[in-house]
């Protein structure tokens, strides 16, 4: 089955017959773009809310709830497999650091911003950098061991996430 719309030939049964009054209307169309809007946002939530807060679409979706957050800090994880995202989420800002799962003791590595992106990266001062990878590293030993059994080291740019072996 074919349709033919705007001189565009469609397949397929995902459109059977729109009226052409639809099509003119000005209201279909501020609609439309719209729900694209809101589809863009709802999928790339975790963009916006990486941003620095002086950027002026993180201050607008500000505005609708979309990129604040207040009370304690908070660490967040997003898993795409082996891999994913550790996040941090404070009054001040709000990063994300790339994880990946390790062998032996040693359970997850976190990738961390250097000394000298920290502040470019995290929009923290360099000074409040261990205190934030402490809380990050003491949080993700809380969740993500089992009894909270393990401890972590910063080796390098990664923060190192090891299980007790038992001894």
């Amino acid at each position: 089955m074919t349709h033919n719309v705007f001189n565009v030939i469609l397949f397929g049964p995902g459109i059977r017959y729109v009226p052409d009054f639809v099509w003119r209307s000005k209201f279909f169309w501020i609609a439309l773009v719209v729900m694209i809007v809101g589809i863009l946002i709802y999928h790339n939530r975790s963009s916006f809310s990486s941003m620095k807060k002086d950027n002026i679409l993180s201050k607008l979706l500000g505005v609708f709830g979309l990129s604040t957050h207040t009370g304690p800090p908070k660490v967040l994880y997003s898993s795409d497999g082996r891999s994913g995202h550790v996040w941090y989420r404070s009054a001040e800002t709000e990063f994300a650091m790339y994880y990946e799962f390790c062998g032996g003791n040693c359970i997850v590595g976190i990738d961390i911003p250097s000394a000298e992106t920290w502040k470019q990266t995290t929009g923290l001062p360099l000074e409040r950098r261990e205190e934030v990878l402490n809380f990050i590293g003491q949080q993700v030993v809380k969740d993500q061991i089992t009894g909270g059994l393990g401890y972590f080291k910063m080796e390098g740019n990664w923060l190192n996430i090891y299980q007790n072996d038992g001894n």
